[in-house]
């Protein structure tokens, strides 16, 4: 073997190496860089769910149970900020979350033939309470669609926003009437998301409303 081809095989072994070595670094860098990134998701993960449950209140939560008993009309009314008829268990429930509820000669909710209307102060406050509701729900799962939280954590910890047993989503009939996939387009996509993972492949959703 000639100098020459010893030479030859030396640079091309050292040329390997080298190229050996920044292959490596480069996928030693890229794995730092995704690790990195998915603490900051987690991280991130963490510090959202703290601002969620900082930000419901009594009186939001409270007011999410009660409408998401409402049916298809008098989600319609609420959202439109007319007066509407309830039974006197879910005047009740309300006037647990009103600002008047101390005052014991509030004569706001008028009755008549055993149901009361809600109206006025009580109408919009209970409008306010769920508004700000979904709107955060909205912010909250933004992050989710954008990736800026870990999804799967984010779909366990809200998978409550769908009810397999009454094949619903959370607030769909208030959310409906707010403008529905237009105006909530990541919660929409979110329940979906929800809907087909925990719903069997064989059943069909029932419409709105119907038993």
């Amino acid at each position: 073997m000639t100098t020459y081809e010893v030479v030859s095989i030396i640079l091309s072994a050292l040329t390997f190496l080298v190229t050996s070595m920044i292959i490596i670094q480069i996928i030693l860098a890229q794995k730092q860089k995704n690790d990195g990134h998915e603490e900051m998701r987690r991280v991130k993960t963490v510090d959202m769910m703290v601002e969620w449950c900082q930000a419901i209140k009594m009186e939001t939560s409270f007011a999410e149970k009660i409408v998401e008993n409402f049916s298809v009309e008098q989600c319609k009314k609420l959202f439109r900020q007319e007066p509407f008829e309830v039974d006197k268990s879910t005047k009740d429930e309300i006037c647990s979350i009103c600002s008047n509820f101390c005052n014991d000669d509030c004569k706001i909710c008028k009755e008549a033939n055993g149901k009361f209307t809600i109206q006025d102060q009580v109408l919009n406050e209970l409008r306010w309470y769920v508004v700000s509701y979904i709107n955060m729900l909205e912010t909250l799962l933004l992050a989710w669609q954008m990736g800026i939280v870990d999804r799967d954590t984010i779909e366990i910890q809200f998978s409550f926003l769908f009810n397999p047993e009454m094949e619903r989503n959370g607030l769909e009939a208030f959310r409906n009437a707010a403008g529905g996939r237009k105006n909530y387009p990541v919660t929409y996509e979110f329940c979906a998301k929800l809907e087909e993972s925990m719903r069997p492949q064989s059943e069909e959703k029932k419409p709105l409303g119907q038993k």
